[in-house]
């Protein structure tokens, strides 16, 4: 698959974002919860791999004020609690600086997310379980 915007890639499955500059996912029709995930904050717990979906409170307080109150935490933060409540979730993995994505996936699918698993320091992590293709995603 090559490489595209999340604006884009948010459209291609049928779920566009709130605010294609600051939006790092978004709730389907469904109610699910479609999520850009980085490669790099992938961690191996107990065997199983997980994505980092929110960043410990200590973490978000280092940053500098606007980030910590922007809109996209803010909305990242909704997305979570949504996770804890146990809505569906799926994970778009990339890699690359913030605003340059490079594609992880070279399949043309998504990650389907599991368990959910909170760190010593408060991040939420939620479980890669298995691979989705993109077009089973379009609504």
């Amino acid at each position: 698959m090559a490489t595209i915007s999340n604006k884009v890639f948010y459209e291609l499955v049928g779920t566009p974002l709130k605010n294609y500059r600051w939006s790092w996912g978004a709730v389907r029709p469904d109610n699910s919860v479609m999520l850009t995930c980085w490669n790099e904050k992938r961690r191996k717990i107990n065997g199983k791999t997980y994505a980092l979906i929110l960043w410990s409170d200590k973490a978000i307080e280092a940053w500098p004020e606007s980030n910590q109150k922007s809109p996209g935490m803010a909305e990242r933060r909704h997305h979570a609690e949504m996770i804890t409540q146990g809505a569906k979730t799926y994970i778009r993995l990339v890699k690359g600086e913030a605003g340059v994505i490079d594609d992880v996936n070279d399949r043309g699918d998504v990650f389907i997310g599991g368990d959910v698993f909170i760190d010593e320091d408060g991040a939420m992590l939620v479980a890669l379980d298995g691979r989705m293709p993109i077009r089973k995603l379009k609504i």
